[in-house]
């Protein structure tokens, strides 16, 4: 052999020595293989009874820790809205408590400032009343009133008073200083209250320049509310002693509201002021729907609408009981003046009034419950209307409309015979509140809104559960154990197309076959546990599904409840709002 063919030769053995250590290498890997694979069967045969076993005792516990978890989150919601209720309950009970104190406090304070203010007036009226009967035989009544003057010598009253008894002793130059200081103090006043004084000791001449005095300081300043005085006087007949005396006057305050009405602004300002007096008008329901409270964003709103058509039974009560009012005239002449002189000593003076503000304010709190953005808007309208003096349409006005001021019904049902038409067109505006009314409102049900009326239950039950169903979904989607079974799930289905492929391989390199077995034994462990993880998806979605059962049950109670209250408010509320109708007829038959 050529020297070429030896090595060739050489090569080749060389060569084939190399493959069989390479066979004797692989056969022993292979037969490793086999082993482990034995192994691992074996092993993975274990898992899966430790598996099995973990899905029997793990997933129930974690169903039952899933399930009371949420029990207990919408127990606990519950419970939250519930003492939010009662916190806000106990915040304006609280509130309404604290203002109650503070007006058996200030009331306190009040009769304790100005109990002599009230003594005085007693003893004011007693004083002309028995002097003109010729009651006093005895210095005992100067005394009293000299005792009143002294404890009151901030108040015009005291002067005014102390002026008619130095007038009934003859005291002329005293009497005449005791005048000019009670002028001083209040000149509207005093110039009234000695109209009326000389009137019950029927001194018809001294009544008439004191009516003259009054209207002098009424042309050249403007009206002020205590003309209503006059306008009682006059309505009772107290000036009737004196029919042309009692002319004059009628004709002056025909004079004065035909000059306010004729005023273009005045109307504008009537409607104002009526607009005004119906908001001073307290009325905060005292109802509650707790479950509607719950599910309803409107919730508010709607009981402000029923705290609004509460109004038309009380607006109905006033003007009936002026309208059924006795408007005889029962009493005798002296008693109509002094009926007219009491009315017009009880009205508050400046420092007094202060008080009686602050009183008023906190009875103003009281009656809204502890509301105090109602009560301050109901006291700041009462201020403004309070404050509106010069215009004689507006002090009408009030006088027909405002219950505390000292006037008889006699007066009112005058006044609101002047502004009828007015107080017809105040109220139809006060109704204006019904466009308020919905007849869908927006709902909040665990967090799913909605939207509805007291019969909608059926279609909001089913938005209401596609919503948990949503829900649920994601809870399956976030769930961890989901989330593992997925990846298993997606491991094996990769393991078992990777032993397909590297059986395609194989069969095409001709593998030996224990890696065949191996691989196939893999994909058939693969397949097994993809199955198990499977059954383990499905079991455990059931088991999230059944954990959202209590949710789903409170939420669909809540909605069906929420209904039932509004249902109920509803019906309150077109009751109250009947009553309308029933006020339009009194104001527009009755008056």
């Amino acid at each position: 052999m050529s020297e070429y063919d030896v090595e060739r030769q050489q090569q080749l053995i060389a060569e084939y020595n190399r493959l069989v250590d390479r066979a004797n290498s692989l056969r022993a890997e292979n037969n490793r293989l086999t082993v482990e694979v034995d192994r691992c069967q074996d092993d993975v045969v274990e898992s899966i009874g430790i598996i099995e076993a973990l899905n029997k005792a793990v997933p129930p516990r974690m169903e039952v820790s899933t399930d009371e978890t949420i029990k207990k989150e919408v127990i606990a919601a519950n419970v939250s809205r519930t003492i939010d209720d009662l916190a806000q309950s106990y915040r304006l009970l609280k509130i309404s408590s604290t203002a109650s104190k503070n007006l058996t406090s200030s009331t306190e304070k009040y009769y304790t400032l100005y109990r002599t203010y009230n003594d005085l007036r007693k003893v004011s009226l007693g004083y002309v009343v028995g002097l003109d009967s010729n009651l006093w035989t005895s210095d005992i009544p100067r005394q009293t009133v000299e005792k009143m003057y002294v404890a009151n010598t901030d108040y015009w009253l005291a002067y005014a008073t102390m002026a008619v008894m130095l007038w009934a002793s003859n005291e002329e130059d005293a009497c005449q200083r005791a005048i000019s200081r009670s002028m001083l103090m209040n000149e509207r006043k005093s110039s009234l209250f000695f109209l009326l004084a000389s009137l019950r000791f029927d001194r018809i001449d001294a009544a008439k320049e004191w009516y003259k005095v009054y209207f002098k300081i009424v042309d050249a300043n403007g009206v002020g509310d205590e003309i209503i005085y006059i306008l009682q006087a006059l309505l009772s007949g107290a000036l009737g002693s004196d029919p042309d005396f009692a002319n004059e006057v009628g004709e002056k305050m025909r004079e004065l509201i035909v000059k306010a009405r004729s005023n273009s602004a005045t109307k504008r300002l009537v409607s104002e002021s009526i607009d005004n007096h119906i908001q001073t008008i307290i009325s905060v329901t005292d109802k509650e729907y707790i479950a509607l409270k719950h599910i309803c964003v409107e919730y508010d709103q709607m009981l402000n609408l029923v705290s609004s058509a509460e109004k038309n039974e009380m607006i109905k009560k006033y003007f009936l009981s002026i309208a059924q009012s006795d408007f005889s005239l029962k009493n005798r002449l002296a008693e109509r003046i002094e009926d007219s002189l009491y009315s017009l000593i009880s009205t508050y003076d400046d420092p007094e009034q202060q008080l009686v503000d602050k009183i008023s304010y906190e009875e103003a709190v009281v009656k809204a419950n502890g509301r105090t953005d109602v009560a301050k808007q109901a006291y700041d309208k009462m201020i403004a209307e309070r404050d509106n003096k010069n215009n004689m349409a507006l002090i009408l006005t009030d006088a027909a409309l405002n219950s505390k001021m000292q006037t008889d019904s006699r007066v009112r049902k005058f006044c609101l015979n002047s502004i009828q038409q007015d107080c017809i067109d105040g109220v139809e505006r006060f109704a204006q509140y019904r466009k308020n009314e919905k007849q869908e409102y927006d709902l909040i049900v665990d967090g799913c809104q909605l939207k509805g009326d007291e019969n909608s239950f059926e279609t909001n039950q089913s938005k209401l559960l596609s919503y948990y169903d949503s829900l649920i979904k994601r809870s399956i989607k976030e769930d961890k154990s989901h989330k593992t079974c997925i990846r298993l799930l997606i491991g094996s289905v990769a393991l078992f197309a990777l032993f397909l492929l590297l059986s395609i391989v194989g069969f095409a390199s001709k593998w030996n076959i224990g890696a065949s077995v191996t691989l196939l034994i893999f994909a058939i462990l693969a397949v097994g546990v993809g199955v198990l993880m499977g059954f383990m998806k499905a079991d455990q979605k059931k088991k999230i599904k059944k954990a959202f059962e209590y949710r789903i049950q409170n939420g669909v109670k809540m909605l069906k409840n929420g209904l039932e209250d509004m249902a109920q408010w509803r019906k309150y509320y077109k009751e109250q709002d009947a009553i309308y109708e029933e006020l339009m007829q009194v104001l527009k038959e009755e008056i």
